[in-house]
């Protein structure tokens, strides 16, 4: 896992892009990520930010796009097995 997470920190530092882990309790828990990762991205509206999806259970991925959908923040993932990844945006649907 570290090893995971080295590579795509790497990965987004050489993109020029910010990176900033965060772990989670229960990954699994599905409403208690989704708020965790809400509080998480409270006030970044502002900001110019960028979501990565990268690794994690399905449970994860899901609710972290939809905090992400929720706040309308971009979305990329970045597929760290591939040899040169390039980021891939994920579209943001506004949701009412």
């Amino acid at each position: 896992m570290d090893r995971a997470v080295r590579k795509v920190e790497r990965t987004l530092r050489d993109l020029g892009l910010p990176f900033q882990r965060r772990t989670l309790r229960d990954p699994f828990d599905y409403v208690g990520t989704l708020e965790r990762l809400v509080e998480d991205l409270r006030g970044t509206a502002d900001r110019h930010v960028l979501f990565n999806l990268t690794g994690g259970p399905k449970t994860m991925a899901v609710a972290a796009t939809m905090a992400c959908l929720l706040r309308g923040i971009p979305v990329l993932y970045v597929p760290e097995e591939e040899p040169n990844p390039e980021p891939i945006p994920l579209p943001i649907v506004r949701m009412r």
